[in-house]
């Protein structure tokens, strides 16, 4: 029996608490699959900064991370913004950026299955065995005398 391999189900968005408010964050499903390639390729810049020790490498990852860190969420107030410290922003961008390769690793592995599926080794119908791994002849050796 078939199964399905996408579920569709009304967003469900997470959120951070910050000074005893819930602050909410946008769920990955809910972004644009530009925001989420300019996410990414934040998430991967940060990372090349974050190995980097210039003054203008350290100005260039405060920016990036503050605006990732806005970014996740649906509505912060600037105020509760403005009091985090820089190691709280990363922490926000972690668990944001996580969220959204958390999804996207998770499609990839049901796009990875229904491939599997289709493509997969086959069973005959007057057996229950595959026919994976059997000989399918064409070696490369000649036989003599034909």
């Amino acid at each position: 029996m078939a199964e399905a391999l996408l579920t569709l189900e009304p967003i469900k968005r997470n959120y951070i608490t910050i000074d005893g408010e819930n602050y909410e964050i946008y769920a990955p499903d809910e972004l644009s699959i530009v925001e989420c390639q300019e996410i990414t390729r934040a998430g991967a810049k940060i990372g090349e900064l974050q190995i980097k020790h210039t003054a203008k490498a350290n100005k260039q990852l405060t920016e990036l991370i503050d605006d990732v860190a806005r970014r996740a969420f649906v509505s912060i107030p600037d105020e509760v913004f403005d009091d985090l410290s820089g190691f709280q922003r990363m922490q926000i961008v972690s668990v944001f950026t996580g969220l959204l390769l958390g999804r996207a690793t998770g499609l990839a592995g049901a796009a990875a299955q229904a491939v599997k599926e289709s493509v997969g080794p086959k069973r005959s119908s007057g057996s229950s065995a595959t026919l994976a791994g059997l000989p399918t002849g064409g070696g490369t050796k000649h036989r003599s005398g034909s």
